[in-house]
């Protein structure tokens, strides 16, 4: 097994948990709407910590070609993918059995330590990836941070004014569809993508080959049969 292999499958148990979390508490409110006051800044930033989870997933493909790793850097993408998954935890309501639940009030008691949790994040990520852009072990990191910049930015005032729902819906507007375009940018969704649509191409281009095929098969038995009918006739 190579050493990035190992790294990765060691931090996926991480992610995978961050990303379990947050979907185990969607459904519990889900089941519980009818006791739920609904906060959507709070869903809001659910869904960011859910595609924050994945976008640092899905770009850890960037350092496979990385061959050697010191302890120090093993402990470093750990550490992170341990903070990503306490923000999991602290932006993710407890759902309990009974009672009303009001995620508003929730919103507006624990959203700043969730929301200082995430531009910590946020400012690890830029530093990192602006060090390994300059390392070139992964080029397109750095220009991943004119979408990451201003999203921290956002965050920041939003953990500062957290009882102001105008910059709260401006920050959580900012966040989902700037991780949508990190996600995007990241190469290993790229190349699946093209993988994708390779295979379409090559099914279609089957399929005609599989009509064209036919189509001689079938002039083809058509003239054996007319070659054969004058014998079958003196017959």
């Amino acid at each position: 097994m190579h050493a990035y292999e190992f790294i990765l499958l060691l931090n996926s148990f991480v992610y995978a948990a961050a990303i379990t979390h947050i979907l185990s508490v969607a459904g519990e409110i889900i089941i519980a709407s009818k006791r739920v006051r609904v906060s959507w800044f709070n869903a809001g930033w659910m869904c960011a910590a859910l595609l924050f989870s994945c976008a640092w997933w899905i770009g850890l493909w960037d350092l496979h070609t990385v061959d050697v790793w010191s302890v120090g850097s093993i402990a470093f993408y750990f550490l992170l993918a341990a903070g990503i998954y306490l923000n999991a935890r602290l932006v993710s309501p407890r759902i309990p059995e009974k009672g009303d639940i009001d995620l508003r009030a929730f919103h507006a008691d624990e959203g700043r330590k969730y929301l200082i949790a995430y531009t910590i994040l946020s400012v690890v990520t830029i530093i990192t990836n602006a060090g390994l852009g300059q390392g070139g072990r992964a080029v397109q990191w750095p220009a991943q941070n004119m979408v990451i910049v201003p999203m921290t930015i956002a965050t920041g005032v939003a953990a500062i004014f957290i009882r102001r729902p105008s910059l709260q819906a401006a920050a959580v507007a900012i966040q989902n569809p700037g991780l949508d375009l990190v996600l995007r940018q990241t190469p290993v969704c790229a190349v699946r993508l093209a993988m994708i649509r390779g295979a379409a191409a090559e099914g279609a281009l089957m399929q005609h080959e599989g009509q064209r095929i036919s189509g001689d098969e079938v002039r083809g038995s058509t003239v054996y049969t007319r070659a054969m009918s004058p014998w079958n006739s003196s017959m």
